[in-house]
């Protein structure tokens, strides 16, 4: 596990249906699209919860989803949740939820 601190914040949580305008995708993680809700928070979107990847152009989201990512210290043990291009939603000992790369993170036998 290395450390890996929070990138941006606030983070953007959105719901599935609702409207985003799609800005570029990640030059590290072409999965991932920057979006701005239609109050201007922006965050990374995966292309996959998107109705349409082309920039410049609105977007539905096809499900719920949450932009937050865990800050985490080397060696700290966390449960992995769901992995999406590149990243895995972990969650921690002490009950914090987030994103991190999957990158960082490696598995462990708790044994």
């Amino acid at each position: 596990m290395q450390s890996w601190t929070q990138s941006y914040s606030p983070a953007l949580s959105v719901r599935a249906g609702e409207t985003v305008t799609l800005g570029a995708k990640d030059a590290d993680w072409p999965e991932w699209i920057w979006c701005r809700n239609s109050e201007g928070l922006g965050g990374w979107l995966p292309a996959s919860s998107l109705s349409s990847q082309t920039e410049g152009e609105a977007a539905k989201l096809l499900t719920d989803f949450d932009t937050i990512e865990l800050t985490v210290k080397e060696g700290e043990e966390l449960e992995g949740v769901e992995e999406r291009g590149g990243w895995i939603w972990c969650r921690s000992h002490i009950g914090m939820e987030g994103w991190v790369p999957l990158d960082h993170v490696e598995p462990f036998d708790p044994s």
